[in-house]
């Protein structure tokens, strides 16, 4: 609005940073955040006390643009029949494997803050409604629109972080083409479907059924690593019925509840393997990245 204010200091060798002369006014709260080696770092908002004065902690880490430090460990799609279109709910847990933070790989030169970082695949036509972050584990201040979908702007630190979001995919005649493309390597992924959808998918198998509020799903999951480039096709249509909609609360309830709220996007394409060669480094590691995270999740056991 007319009354926003904007300062920018630089911090010294220690990482010291001061802000002089801000007014202290009931209500007003700033929005903190640091660029630091072509990434933009969130720190949430402060509010001054009455004497002008507080103190707060800003953390940074070196960066990295290379997406093979990027895992998706899970993720949970929520589908059910809306008014204009299919609503979605998606929770999506992804895993920063290195110890430094990812900012995508957008040419440099422009504002950290307005340029892509962690990316998200959508159905064609998604995007067109908006999207919305519902829930996160960091703060992301920013979204923009990319070609596969939308991706934050925030740097991702070392380490798992969760994001849930939502947004409405169009569709004729109550049929859905949900089929998208893998950004990054997907270690499981789980389509939660209510009545009256059935589900179709080249990847996804039928895994029973799960009440989460007053809502009885249908699950269609599968635990193949799903590549980047790889494509996850998944056909939703209404047969006859009647839907009440997604309730957004009531699926964060079910998540929280059921320890569920992670995500991503996943599954194996059917191409030839081509011949075993020597893996290299990066791959090794992202191997091991990939058998913690499993272990962590109680999916493997130590031997």
């Amino acid at each position: 609005g007319d009354d926003e204010l904007v300062r920018r200091t630089r911090s010294d060798d220690e990482g010291r940073y001061v802000f002089r002369r801000l007014p202290v006014e009931d209500g007003r709260f700033f929005g903190l955040d640091a660029i630091y080696e072509g990434g933009m770092f969130a720190g949430g908002a402060v509010e001054l006390t009455s004497d002008g004065e507080v103190e707060t902690t800003l953390r940074v880490w070196p960066t990295i643009d290379d997406p093979a430090a990027i895992i998706v460990r899970r993720d949970n799609v929520f589908l059910s029949t809306g008014k204009g279109g299919l609503d979605v709910i998606e929770s999506t847990t992804v895993v920063n494997t290195s110890h430094e933070a990812y900012i995508g790989r957008a040419p440099g030169g422009g504002d950290p803050g307005t340029q892509p970082t962690l990316g998200f695949a959508l159905p064609e036509g998604a995007a067109d409604g908006g999207v919305r972050i519902v829930d996160s584990t960091i703060d992301v201040p920013g979204l923009v629109e990319t070609d596969f979908g939308f991706a934050t702007t925030v740097a991702l630190p070392p380490g798992e972080h969760r994001f849930t979001f939502a947004y409405r995919l169009p569709g004729a005649a109550g049929a859905y083409d949900f089929s998208r493309v893998a950004l990054y390597p997907v270690l499981k992924t789980t389509v939660y479907a209510s009545d009256p959808l059935q589900v179709r998918s080249n990847r996804l198998e039928e895994a029973g059924t799960e009440e989460i509020g007053d809502t009885d799903y249908r699950l269609f999951s599968t635990t193949d690593v799903l590549d980047p480039g790889d494509r996850l096709q998944i056909s939703a249509t209404a047969e006859a019925g009647g839907s009440s909609g997604l309730t957004l609360g009531i699926v964060l309830a079910g998540l929280l509840a059921g320890g569920l709220i992670a995500v991503a996007v996943l599954r194996r394409g059917g191409a030839r393997a081509p011949a075993p060669r020597e893996p290299s480094r990066d791959e090794l590691v992202r191997a091991i990245a990939e058998l913690d995270i499993r272990h962590d999740a109680g999916e493997i056991d130590d031997r």
